[in-house]
């Protein structure tokens, strides 16, 4: 909303029929007026290519990233429970002649599972994949928003 302060002012200039009618049909096609077009292209060139509010939609998409793995965090923790609780109470106790043959075998086991698991986080990628891949904002354009 404009300020009743904000003065507008009629500015003219030239520029080839042909780039007038392609700049008409996309004006069209967005549904805005033609003097919107040119006020939003030349703020958007003005700001450098960066678009108003870039930095603060960026911060929104960090803080519902940080939400989603949050929630996976606290789903991967009550799944642990349930498969210690599962463990310890269906699990009998061994005697002492059978401990040494099952912790060689379940380091082996551990080890084939660490294994596995690398490999499809690797072939699959990971949550954190998307984090990293974002466009973040240039720390100035952060500073200059403020």
């Amino acid at each position: 909303m404009k300020s009743h302060k904000e003065q507008i002012v009629r500015v003219n200039f030239r520029m080839p029929k042909e780039q007038l009618n392609r700049l008409k049909e996309v004006a069209l096609i967005r549904r805005v007026s033609l003097n919107s077009l040119f006020l939003s292209a030349l703020e958007f060139y003005l700001n450098d290519g960066r678009e108003k509010g870039t930095s603060d939609q960026y911060i929104l998409k960090l803080s519902q990233n940080q939400k989603n793995l949050k929630v996976d965090v606290e789903i991967i923790a009550e799944m642990l429970s349930f498969f210690v609780m599962h463990y310890f109470c269906y699990t009998p106790e061994l005697p002492e002649n059978q401990k040494k043959a099952l912790l060689l075998s379940g380091k082996t086991r551990h080890t084939k599972f660490m294994e596995l698991l690398v490999k499809r986080i690797q072939t699959k990628g990971s949550s954190f994949d998307s984090i990293a891949t974002d466009k973040r904002p240039d720390h100035d354009s952060i500073n200059d928003e403020n």
